[in-house]
């Protein structure tokens, strides 16, 4: 009779509205009573009992069916109240992410990594939720095509965002106007390496980045991971929107110059364009790189240099930057002469190098060009004339008659004979 006041005192404090933690404090008591009294036959037992297991099965909904626990079934990912880590779990379905959110209210790092998820869309963590904690989201690998404007809606806070080996599709029609990264206006590092599907092009990727990134919330961003996207071109103010840039990682991409507004990337202290499609740089690419003052390293390795004359100067200016430049595997692609191939640009002298022969053959080429071009108006001239000229010799004719009639020789004024007077 104890034990059914017990609860009946419970079942009222649920009834005006007590927070679960209450439920959670008698838990354990009902449980062990539960287990008690699924023993006996429902025959034998009388009223109390019934209300009693109906209790029971509404503490088992409330508390037990409504704890959230990633750690087991169907998740099994490793979870605490810090620290979430789903990796390689296979999900398909976005739900744990509210779910999440709900549980663990003093998240800070949350990786859900190798899973398929395709689409995130609006409202990811929930439609309702501020989570202030959370600052490190890692959401790579997950096969994903697209993320709706507020996916990322409820965690303002978020400073570190990877988004890494996705397959975003940017193909000119699914180019939203809006932007994901909205939200986040306290973002300071953002990857996006390998982030399209190949079937991307590479303009279509740089007008599909260029729309997500412009917006007010890159304004913090300090480290921008753009690597093996496969870009061949940026434009001058690609970075602009960028003002505390610091580093700046553009390796793997299929860049063959590097050419941005210097007000840009004023502030950058590291630059990586390696293993892209660079064969010389030139006087251009020199001063902007002299002209920044903050910057501490330079990545230019596994490029596929062209040593020829025209990267003579170039070459020069790669020996005097000792501490700027990590000049590991910085070698000739193709040279001249050929005996510098596979040579580290800064074991070459500057004069040891000559002009490319296939440099000599397209200035060869432009001269025959030009010539050939003389001669087949030399012709087409002498062609012209000889078909019309039986009018020109005509026009000469009818020209020299005309000037002939309108001759008139001098006339003998007549002589007058003198009269004696």
């Amino acid at each position: 009779m104890q034990l059914f006041q017990f609860c009946l005192h419970t079942s009222l404090c649920l009834a005006f509205g007590k927070q679960k933690a209450v439920l959670k404090s008698v838990a354990a008591v009902i449980t062990n009573g539960a287990a008690a009294l699924k023993r006996f036959s429902l025959k034998h037992t009388d009223m109390v009992a019934r209300r009693l297991l109906l209790l029971i099965l509404m503490v088992q909904y409330f508390v037990v069916g409504d704890h959230f626990d990633c750690n087991k079934e169907p998740y099994f990912c490793l979870c605490s109240d810090s620290i979430v880590n789903c990796t390689n779990r296979d999900f398909t379905r976005t739900d744990i992410f509210a779910q999440l959110q709900t549980t663990y209210r003093t998240l800070n790092t949350l990786i859900v990594t190798g899973n398929n998820f395709r689409v995130l869309n609006n409202y990811l963590f929930g439609s309702k939720v501020e989570n202030p904690s959370l600052d490190h989201l890692d959401l790579s690998n997950n096969s994903i095509a697209l993320i709706e404007p507020e996916a990322f809606h409820g965690i303002s806070k978020l400073e570190t965002l990877l988004l890494n080996d996705n397959r975003i599709v940017a193909d000119g029609r699914h180019i939203q106007e809006r932007s994901f990264l909205g939200n986040l206006n306290n973002l300071r590092i953002l990857q996006l390496n390998n982030l399209f599907v190949p079937s991307s092009t590479s303009d279509n990727r740089v007008r599909w980045l260029r729309s997500q990134l412009n917006n007010t919330a890159m304004e913090f961003i300090e480290y921008l991971h753009l690597e093996s996207n496969n870009l061949q071109f940026l434009p001058a103010d690609f970075f602009c929107i960028f003002p505390n840039l610091q580093f700046l990682y553009l390796a793997r991409n299929s860049l063959t110059h590097f050419l941005p507004n210097y007000q840009c990337i004023k502030n950058l202290r590291e630059l990586d364009l390696s293993a892209n499609a660079i064969v010389r740089l030139g006087s251009p690419f020199t001063r902007l790189i002299d002209s920044l003052v903050r910057l501490e390293m330079l990545l230019l390795a596994s490029n596929p240099w062209q040593c020829t004359c025209d990267l003579s100067h170039f070459i020069g200016w790669l020996k005097r930057n000792d501490k700027l430049i990590v000049k590991k595997n910085i070698t000739c692609a193709t040279a001249f002469p050929e005996k510098f191939v596979g040579h580290s640009l800064q074991e070459i002298s500057e004069k040891q190098l000559d002009c490319s022969p296939d440099g000599n053959e397209h200035v060869y080429g432009v001269y025959i060009v030009c010539g050939l071009t003389v001669v087949g108006l030399f012709f087409l001239l002498m062609c012209i004339l000889s078909a019309n000229k039986f009018f020109v010799f005509k026009r000469v004719y009818n020209g020299s008659t005309y000037r002939m009639n309108d001759y008139q020789p001098l006339q003998k004024e007549p002589s007058v004979e003198p009269v004696m007077v």
